[in-house]
């Protein structure tokens, strides 16, 4: 006799899940590894350092190392990111800006951060540029600060001073620049409101386009300075010149 016995069909109640170790993914033994991305090897991009903007530009995306100040960012709070970037050892980002405001605002920024960062002897160095942008124009500047960042050093002595006028001209106060540092003078420059120290950076970044032919350069490191007007003390904004070879 031949007995035939039927056996159930069909999934198992209770089932345990196929084993998942720690650091793989769902038990198939694809390796997670950190800092990579569906354990296919792809690593993922994860800088703490700063916040990095992006960009396209061709249709090609890239990232760009940078402070944005804009007309209603604020000084402290940019201070604030540029000493995290230096204080983690990385190089002082740039800063971009457009207009008398953001330039204001760019220039306290780094003089706040020059006076927090003292206590770990660095220091920060301003060379500005142009920079074309859409909406710049000959009413509207817009500059990029490139920071060198060193130790910080004795003050030197400023032999000549000179007061911006919001009603300067930046081309006059720039040819005065050049024949001053040429001539050995330890310069600075001291501005009251947005659309003087504005005018301050305009000069210097095309006192440095005349300085190309000597191959010499100039920077400038700012910081707050009280001044007298008219028997009422006024906080405006230092910035002491230091040439350098280029």
């Amino acid at each position: 006799m031949v007995v035939v016995i039927k056996t159930k069909t069909g999934k198992r109640k209770n089932r345990k899940a196929p084993y998942k170790k720690k650091g793989f993914k769902n038990g198939k033994g694809t390796y997670k590894k950190k800092g990579f991305k569906n354990g296919k090897g792809k690593k993922k991009l994860n800088n703490k350092r700063y916040n990095k903007k992006k960009k396209h530009s061709n249709n090609n995306n890239h990232y760009d190392d940078a402070l944005y100040v804009s007309q209603t960012s604020e000084a402290k709070p940019v201070a604030g990111k540029l000493n995290s970037v230096v204080r983690e050892g990385s190089d002082a980002p740039q800063i971009y800006m457009m207009g008398k405001t953001a330039t204001n605002v760019a220039v306290k920024a780094v003089a706040i951060s020059r006076y927090n960062l003292k206590s770990e002897q660095i220091d920060l160095l301003v060379q500005p540029r142009f920079q074309r942008a859409e909406g710049s124009g000959p009413e509207r500047d817009s500059f990029i600060f490139a920071l060198r960042q060193g130790r910080v050093r004795k003050k030197v002595k400023v032999t000549n001073s000179m007061r911006i006028s919001a009603d300067g001209d930046a081309g006059v106060i720039a040819g005065a620049i050049y024949h001053k540092v040429a001539e050995g003078e330890n310069v600075a420059l001291l501005s009251i409101g947005a659309t003087a120290v504005n005018l301050a950076v305009k000069s210097i970044v095309i006192a440095r386009k005349y300085m190309l032919e000597d191959e010499h350069d100039i920077g400038f490191r700012p910081e707050f300075a009280h001044f007298n007007i008219k028997g009422e003390e006024v906080v405006g904004i230092k910035m002491v010149l230091y040439a350098l070879q280029s």
